[in-house]
């Protein structure tokens, strides 16, 4: 019986562990020397009239505002594998983050400030 309740601790730690996993949020400085020196999935989670008005190089756009076609697009992509994220000016991309992490993204990392933040700091933007 003590063997059943220690598992049953652990499992109920481990449990409750995994359900207040967070996405980490960086500044615009770290997140680019982190997506420049290793290879991560980079999101762009703003509608495509936003992306294509600028956007980091190398994002891929999956729009949050389109829930079915964000799900459908983040379905396809690998979970153990580092997914950096941003939006205008984090709102939705710590809403995506979040809905990641549930699904259980290992490694998700939000730019803190969004694209906004980005240009504030003078960090080079692309446009189709």
């Amino acid at each position: 019986m003590k063997k059943i309740l220690g598992l049953c601790s652990v499992l109920l730690f481990f449990g409750c562990k995994n359900a207040d996993k967070k996405f980490t949020q960086v500044d615009p400085v770290v997140f680019e020397k982190e997506i420049n020196d290793q290879q991560v999935t980079l999101l762009d989670v703003r509608t495509p009239d936003e992306f294509n008005a600028g956007h980091i190089e190398g994002a891929a756009l999956i729009n949050w505002k389109d829930s079915l076609s964000f799900k459908a697009a983040a379905g396809k992509l690998e979970r153990n594998h580092p997914v950096y994220l941003y939006c205008k000016s984090g709102g939705r991309s710590a809403k995506a983050a979040d809905w990641l992490v549930k699904q259980g993204f290992q490694e998700v990392i939000e730019l803190k400030g969004g694209i906004e933040n980005w240009r504030t700091a003078g960090l080079p933007i692309t446009t189709p």
